[in-house]
């Protein structure tokens, strides 16, 4: 049966393993890059998007800062172009002051993003002002008014001509020579006037606070917690610091360096008016905001609403909105996309190998069955072919006319044919399991057992008791003249002798004939 199976090849019939990687690993490997490509692409359109999203909030407020200006730029227009404006200006003070102070108190009821307006005369004392105190505007007492000759923004503007308009940094807010606390960031809109002779007669100062500003962009980083915005000036101080910040203040003007800290994001910033840069700190986004430009764009979307103004002068002052999300952000987005798509690419690789692996597995196991099959009809056929012979063997023995028996290592006869039945007056399967000693005379049988046993050890094909009369006992205890041939084989592992008995008693009896005669 062996044979059989080997020539079925049941045990060659095993797991594909090289088909199974070659279906599976290129599509594996094909599957991984395009996925963690397309990974790729979407986080990095998604941070665009992100981008995106930050750089309309800063045009907004940009918008916002614009609007501001363009209307501050107006009221400062009207306000020097106003009937009590032109008498206070012609007049040396008493009465004729009033009206321009009602005025003002009026312009900063109505504005209350204006923290100060004021007439500063041409020896930089201040004449007329109005200050907000905790949101309301009242006027400042004559002997409460300053001298600001020495201040910045008072010089630029004495030095413009009628109808041009000074615009200054955004700094804090400075009283009797010291910064106001808490801090206060101002942007203060200034122009010349005169009276009606030409002469100058100081300038008139609109403060606008830019606290409210500040705070608009704060809340814009209260809607998204995961960014922060700065408003930066042309040198590279940030101006929106909160007032709990004092590690990043100086005493003398309340401002943290951003060039400083961060030296590479502000050079791509110098570099361009609006866009956005990952860098080692995280993902920054920046607008451009320039007064001068800011109001030309008002003015070119709404051209017949703005004031007429001949000239603005800022110093080349700018603004600069930025959004910053920190690293750990970008991180963070990256490692939750990739980790979602990479579990996505992950599975169906995984249900594709396990496809594949089912797949072959199928086959396997149906070609399997199929040797199984072709292996149990061979083995019936074998079976078949060999109760086949043994029954055709078992034919032929009992039909021979000779005497057969089948005698095993102890002696035992296991088979018998009729011919030797019949021979010795046994009845039919009489002579199954009987002793082989015990069909030799009594005398003999010890001395056959010794034989036998040396027979055992080296079996091989001859008569027995060659030249010697042999007698075989009958049923009936009668001696007869017998030939007795040893053929041994083996079945199964055990060694069994073929032993073939031929009456001679014909043949005695013919030889006593001839020696009678």
């Amino acid at each position: 049966m062996n044979d059989v199976e080997r020539t079925l090849g049941t045990n060659r019939v095993r797991f594909p393993l090289y088909e199974f990687l070659v279906l599976f690993l290129p599509v594996a490997i094909l599957a991984l890059i395009v996925g963690f490509s397309f990974v790729s692409m979407r986080t990095d359109a998604r941070i665009e998007s992100i981008m995106d999203s930050d750089g309309s909030r800063l045009q907004q407020i940009s918008g916002f800062i614009g609007a501001q200006l363009s209307g501050s730029l107006n009221h400062l227009v009207a306000i020097t172009e106003e009937q009590v404006t032109k008498q206070a200006l012609d007049s040396n003070g008493g009465a004729a002051w009033q009206p321009l102070r009602a005025s003002f108190l009026t312009l900063a009821r109505r504005n209350p993003s204006y923290a100060q307006v004021r007439w500063i005369d041409e020896t930089g004392f201040e004449r007329v002002r109005i200050s907000q105190r905790d949101g309301t505007p009242e006027v400042v007492p004559e002997q409460m008014l300053q001298d600001k000759s020495r201040r910045y923004y008072v010089a630029a503007t004495r030095d413009l001509l009628r109808g041009e308009i000074y615009i200054s940094p955004i700094d804090l807010n400075v009283e009797h020579g010291r910064i106001e606390r808490p801090f206060q960031p101002v942007l203060r809109v200034a122009t010349p006037v005169f009276d009606s002779h030409r002469k100058s007669r100081g300038v008139i100062v609109l403060n606008v606070a830019m606290r409210h500003m500040f705070d608009a962009i704060e809340g814009l980083g209260k809607l998204d917690p995961g960014s922060r915005y700065f408003l930066v000036n042309h040198e590279g101080q940030v101006l929106n610091l909160p007032d709990d910040e004092p590690s990043q203040a100086t005493e003398l003007s309340g401002e943290f360096d951003f060039r400083t800290a961060n030296p590479h994001v502000w050079a791509r910033v110098r570099q361009a008016r609006t866009g956005s840069l990952e860098a080692q700190s995280g993902l920054w986004t920046w607008a451009k905001l320039a007064p001068a430009d800011m109001f030309s764009s008002m003015r070119q979307v709404l051209p017949g609403e703005g004031a007429r103004v001949d000239r603005l002068v800022s110093d080349g002052f700018e603004l600069t909105l930025l959004a910053h999300r920190p690293m750990s952000f970008l991180v963070d987005l990256r490692r939750d996309s990739r980790m979602l798509a990479s579990l996505g690419i992950m599975l169906g690789v995984a249900v594709y190998g396990l496809s594949v692996f089912l797949y072959l597995n199928g086959h396997v196991r149906a070609r399997r069955a199929e040797l199984h099959t072709g292996l149990a009809i061979a083995r019936a056929e074998h079976i078949e072919r060999i109760r086949d012979l043994e029954e055709r063997s078992k034919r032929l023995f009992e039909v021979s006319n000779i005497g057969q028996m089948v005698v095993n290592d102890q002696g035992l006869i296991e088979l018998a044919n009729s011919s030797v039945e019949k021979l010795l007056g046994y009845r039919p399967g009489e002579l199954n399991g009987v002793a082989v000693d015990s069909l030799l005379p009594e005398s003999l049988r010890e001395h056959h057992q010794k034989l036998r046993g040396d027979y055992f050890k080296s079996p091989e094909a001859r008569l027995m008791g060659e030249g010697r009369r042999l007698q075989a006992l009958t049923a009936a205890g009668e001696g007869i003249p017998v030939e007795v041939g040893l053929n041994p084989y083996t079945d199964n592992g055990r060694v069994l002798v073929l032993v073939s008995i031929v009456d001679l008693s014909g043949r005695v009896e013919r030889g006593g004939a001839h020696s009678d005669h």
